[in-house]
């Protein structure tokens, strides 16, 4: 089936899904940040027709605007909001970095914190504006991610949903570069004070290390340099790497053309690995013919880019799936389903009472209690299924290899009961309850954003029905669920 006659549904998670990876291409690769923010607008905008996305970033005090990054919105509105102090006046994007959550606002013409800019608004065109804050790892505010609508217009479910991924993926390539930069501008002043000490630097012929600088010294852990003049170069390459390395000596004594960086792993004198960039090339050492090689330990950079699929995939608080990862899990768990001819439900859940315990005890206090709680949750679920943090007090839970839907019942229960039973958090003893609405595949939908928002809409009926209960989708009861 061509893409042009592909159902419409299955188009925004396609969609969805080439966007994200090649945003986390990018970051892998270490693209400029411009790039990044720029490929992830411009995706967002293929997803939602007729939507326009900007990205605001506050400086390092937090109190305005100091980058504005939106393609496809005019010069003259970027020029205006760059600089723009956060606060009242500021509008929606000011309202959201100012308070650190979701401003949504349909109508800019009436909306009076916009009433400054109303012109501004009415020159590019947009009469809607969603904001959703880009939050640190901490909690701090970043900047402000914003979709704006030609018309009047609420977002529904999948809107939110996008809106809080887009700005998880952002909010990575920010932290990725704010990290890149702190490292540029250590190295900087490292190799100022420093600048006696380069990286390890070896000479060699034909493997024999004839030259080793005082940095390749402590690099491999040697008392000095002759413990390396005379060793041969295999003695310090990973054993699955030797092939490479010999290959690549081979290529530049025949002044053949190589890659100038390459990958690759060494060991220390102790014998352990390390990961490296290796540089070789061909210089006259003592007269003679010899390689001149520059190594660059890679473990500031391979443990960097394990954290940052780490931060993609999973919540920082409750180290729960996200989701990105749920995204994921479902759709496989969907496939599966629809192999074995099974069904699954999918599970959304939101703590009762929650509020009151931050606005009580503190958000410390309401972290533990999160954490706890989703501990208990996740032991509630069987093997296979899966339980994701989505935001706030907000969980999914996907229950797979069910027969039918009422198969799901015990594992709800046990959900019920492990949100239910009391937690201590210090000299505090709190209990809360869950609301869970449930959706089944593939009776109550065949795709996944339509699926958990049918589970949220019937989450708000049990809530409606007294709360610490569970409510199944059914269509006369849910009218609203696909509005």
């Amino acid at each position: 089936m061509t893409a042009s006659t592909q159902p419409a549904s299955t188009q925004p998670e396609q969609l969805e899904a080439a966007c994200r990876s090649q945003v986390l291409e990018l970051l892998v690769t270490g693209a400029p940040l411009q790039q990044i923010l720029e490929v992830l607008l411009h995706g967002l905008e293929l997803q939602r027709p007729g939507a326009v996305c900007s990205l605001l970033l506050l400086d390092s005090s937090g109190q305005f605007f100091e980058q504005v990054v939106a393609p496809s919105l005019p010069d003259f509105y970027r020029t205006a909001l760059t600089g723009l102090a956060i606060g009242p006046g500021a509008g929606p994007c000011g309202a959201a970095a100012l308070s650190g959550q979701r401003v949504v606002v349909d109508d800019l013409g009436s909306d009076p914190d916009w009433s400054a800019n109303r012109a501004l608004a009415a020159r590019v065109g947009v009469s809607a504006c969603w904001s959703q804050p880009v939050l640190s790892a901490g909690g701090r505010v970043l900047g402000t991610f914003a979709i704006y609508h030609r018309e009047k217009r609420a977002p529904d479910a999948a809107d939110l949903l996008l809106i809080q991924q887009c700005a998880a993926l952002a909010c990575i390539a920010i932290e990725k570069d704010s990290e890149a930069r702190k490292l540029r501008d250590s190295e900087a002043r490292y190799r100022t004070l420093v600048e006696w000490s380069p990286d390890p630097v070896l000479v060699h012929r034909m493997g024999t290390i004839l030259y080793a600088n005082p940095a390749a010294v402590r690099t491999f852990g040697a008392s000095d340099a002759s413990e390396l003049l005379g060793r041969n170069t295999s003695t310090l390459v990973h054993p699955d790497f030797q092939e490479q390395q010999r290959q690549r000596m081979q290529a530049i004594v025949a002044k053949e053309a190589i890659p100038p960086l390459a990958e690759s792993r060494f060991v220390h004198m102790d014998g352990t690995a390390f990961d490296v960039e290796v540089q070789g090339t061909a210089i006259l050492f003592e007269g003679q013919s010899a390689i001149h090689v520059v190594l660059r330990d890679i473990t500031r950079v391979k443990n960097y880019q394990r954290r940052l699929e780490e931060l993609a995939h999973f919540d920082t608080l409750t180290h729960l799936p996200n989701r990105l990862l749920l995204a994921d899990r479902l759709q496989q768990a969907m496939s599966q389903a629809q192999r074995r001819q099974q069904t699954l439900a999918v599970v959304f859940l939101d703590l009762d009472g929650f509020k009151a315990v931050n606005d009580q005890y503190g958000h410390d206090v309401g972290d533990a209690l999160l954490i706890a709680v989703s501990q208990r949750m996740k032991g509630a679920l069987r093997d296979g299924d899966t339980l994701a943090r989505i935001g706030g007090d907000e969980f999914v839970a996907v229950l797979v290899d069910l027969q039918q839907p009422d198969d799901a019942q015990p594992v709800l229960e046990r959900l019920l009961q492990a949100a239910a039973d009391p937690v201590s958090v210090g000299e505090a003893r709190i209990q809360v309850s869950a609301s869970m609405g449930i959706a089944v595949y593939p009776r109550d939908g065949s795709h996944t954003d339509l699926l958990l928002r049918r589970a949220d809409q019937s989450m708000y009926l049990a809530k409606q029905a007294g709360r610490n209960r569970f409510q199944f989708f059914n269509q006369p009861d849910n009218k609203a669920a696909d509005a």
